[in-house]
């Protein structure tokens, strides 16, 4: 979806989210998770002597009124997820849920 550092480490673990706040709170449930990826970006932790730099990749997705698979719904943070790792890690990409087949 948007905000990168596109120096990002190649192995940035990815974090999927449910946004349980629903749409109209969109827009805060997308500053959580932004908050969130910056503090993992400018956590520095050392080991052994040398510092490493996170990233964080977060798919986020909207839970709307009449949902009742779980799993379609773990399935779009998934595929939101993916999505945030390909666009160049490091950052969100909001998604949407999808009736499964």
């Amino acid at each position: 979806m948007r905000r990168a550092n596109e120096s990002a480490s190649p192995s940035t673990p990815s974090f999927r989210w449910p946004e349980l706040s629903g749409g109209r709170d969109r827009a805060r449930g997308e500053a959580v998770a932004e908050r969130l990826r910056a503090a993992v970006q400018a956590w520095e932790p050392a080991f052994q002597g040398r510092s490493f730099t996170l990233g964080l990749s977060i798919g986020l997705v909207p839970l709307v009124p009449g949902l009742r698979e779980v799993s379609a719904v773990l399935h779009a943070a998934d595929m939101a997820c993916y999505e945030a790792k390909r666009a160049g890690r490091n950052r969100i990409h909001l998604g949407e849920v999808r009736a499964l087949a």
